[in-house]
């Protein structure tokens, strides 16, 4: 259900860093961290910080996507929205 890990650039991270709450909508993280956490082979070597986003944060950005799995996933967020409604 992940769109394709785009390489982006500091305009994004800083968009993210100014539209979403960090802790709730993404984490940032040191390569100290992301050696610890054994994440390592989803950013380029040597990578200084990364910033990775919580499903929260995902579906925050996915609403801009017009691609098929975007529809599917807001299709499936807004049916169990409205199941327990």
């Amino acid at each position: 259900m992940i769109h394709t890990l785009l390489e982006v650039g500091r305009d994004f991270s800083n968009w993210i860093k100014d539209q979403f709450d960090e802790g709730k909508h993404y984490f940032e993280v040191t390569a100290d961290e992301l050696r610890r956490q054994s994440i390592e082979g989803v950013f380029p070597p040597r990578t200084s910080m990364g910033i990775l986003i919580t499903q929260a944060g995902y579906f925050l950005i996915i609403k801009s996507f017009q691609d098929h799995l975007a529809w599917d996933v807001y299709r499936r967020v807004v049916d169990e929205y409205f199941a327990n409604v």
